[in-house]
């Protein structure tokens, strides 16, 4: 049986800058997910409005809109873009996707899936959810975003909201992008998410 207690620990034990925003609502949103309670997701989900790691990943959970996203409401708000056969659990500041795979991938139902915001296409993480929440907690956490950041990253991105993303100009799809010399402009998540899906109908 999986404890919140131990993911808890887990987290507060990490080196990242993790913090874990208490629920404060009641809802029944693992009800409307079917989501086992006794699995991880399903103890983020009733133990916390949501889980942000070092200002960059916002991982999705009973949130309350007001400071956190509820993640069944966002996967419906996503699912005309992005279909219903993933669970969108977590974004990240550059308009990346986390979700896992529930049929709409070639691989392993339970997968975690990147939609990664360089490439603008889904890549396989290779691992679960229990193990995505202990990546996020691990010194891996901050190589895996160690080409999208820049001499005044954590400066810059210190007062971003949970509802905001930072759009980069030259995209970092282009080859044009330099991290370093590149337009930075904080902005709704909103607003990136759909910039990238203009793209990628447009290059796909």
């Amino acid at each position: 049986m999986i404890l919140w207690n131990d993911i808890n620990i887990m987290l507060k034990q990490s080196d990242n800058n993790i913090n874990v925003n208490k629920k404060n609502n009641v809802n029944n949103t693992l009800e409307k997910m079917g989501i086992n309670e006794i699995s991880t997701l399903g103890q983020v989900i009733i133990n916390t409005s949501g889980i942000i790691v070092d200002n960059i990943v916002r991982v999705f959970a009973n949130g309350d809109e007001i400071e956190s996203k509820n993640i069944y409401n966002y996967n419906l708000e996503l699912q005309n873009s992005f279909g219903n056969m993933k669970i969108i659990i977590a974004d990240d500041i550059f308009g990346g996707l986390f979700a896992i795979n529930n049929g709409a991938f070639q691989s392993k139902i339970g997968d975690i899936w990147y939609f990664a915001p360089d490439s603008l296409d889904w890549e396989s993480l290779d691992i679960n959810y229990s193990e995505f929440i202990a990546w996020v907690s691990s010194k891996n956490f901050n190589e895996f975003y160690s080409l999208f950041k820049w001499s005044n990253f954590y400066h810059d991105i210190k007062g971003i909201k949970y509802n905001q993303g930072i759009l980069i100009y030259p995209f970092l799809w282009s080859k044009e992008c330099n991290i370093e010399t590149a337009d930075k402009k904080i902005v709704p998540i909103n607003e990136l998410t759909s910039l990238n899906l203009e793209y990628i109908n447009k290059l796909k």
